[in-house]
């Protein structure tokens, strides 16, 4: 849910929920609506104040309200998704965590000069390991002219 979501459901529980005739009526709903409202007010408050650490696509962290959709490694400066199952195991055994960047999505990843991930990511993977073999083959030519 995003803040503007959340903003409009307590606009709308504030002006239509709370003091309609139905609620009015019924002191129940009465109380179940406005301890909604305080639960998204406190929802509201928490997402105001929560802050990601991302990457950026020249590489600098800069500060998001939105948590990043992938996940990377800066020291190996491999990109994944945030299920990956390495990497899962790597934070799970205390490594890789100091190293942990994340990404808004695969195209910052990737002009950061990240790699996709080979377990999680094998197509991209694959896809990438091929351009890197044109550009090593490319390299290979013009050093040799």
């Amino acid at each position: 849910m995003t803040k503007k979501q959340i903003n409009q459901i307590f606009a709308l529980i504030k002006v239509y929920g709370i003091y309609s005739e139905e609620t009015q009526n019924n002191m129940e709903l009465l109380k179940r609506r406005k301890n909604l409202l305080y639960i998204l007010k406190i929802l509201k408050e928490t997402m105001d104040e929560k802050k990601y650490k991302l990457i950026s696509s020249n590489g600098e962290e800069y500060l998001s309200d939105i948590p990043g959709l992938f996940g990377g490694n800066k020291k190996l400066k491999i990109y994944g998704r945030l299920d990956c199952p390495s990497a899962r195991r790597w934070i799970s055994k205390g490594m890789y965590v100091s190293n942990r960047v994340f990404f808004e999505n695969e195209e910052t990843a990737i002009a950061a000069n990240y790699r996709p991930c080979a377990i999680c990511m094998p197509k991209e993977y694959k896809e990438w390991k091929e351009k890197e073999k044109q550009k090593d083959i490319a390299r290979k030519r013009f050093t040799n002219n």
